[in-house]
């Protein structure tokens, strides 16, 4: 048998669908995980996701946003230690729901990647 094949853009070799995406797909992933989920989701792990949930609704005040955007900051740096978040900016979207869009990099890399989040919503 031979030795995996690892290189960019994918990691082949392991066997598992994910082991075909490249990094950036993997933490954009990581990211969506992340965001979507609220502390107490997972039941094994209740500490796990990101508060900025709570104030999806409550955007329309700039302290709802800069609630939501630390919130971000705290759970990627606690959950997420590849990833290092450029910027975080907030805003409302019509209708008052919350819109996040970051800019990140993976720590082993020196391109900053643009990332949309919206809570429900598509990406």
């Amino acid at each position: 048998m031979s030795a995996p094949v690892r290189g960019f853009p994918l990691d082949l070799g392991a066997g598992r669908p994910s082991d075909l995406v490249g990094d950036h797909e993997r933490h954009r992933r990581a990211l969506t995980q992340l965001l979507s989920t609220r502390p107490g989701d997972v039941p094994a792990h209740p500490t796990f996701g990101c508060r900025a949930l709570e104030w999806r609704f409550s955007a329309a005040t700039p302290g709802g946003l800069r609630l939501a955007e630390a919130a971000v900051r705290e759970a990627v740096a606690k959950w997420l230690p590849g990833i290092e978040l450029l910027t975080v900016a907030g805003s409302c979207e019509p209708g008052g729901q919350l819109k996040l869009e970051l800019i990140w990099r993976a720590k082993n890399s020196d391109r900053g990647q643009p990332y949309t989040w919206r809570p429900g919503g598509a990406l």
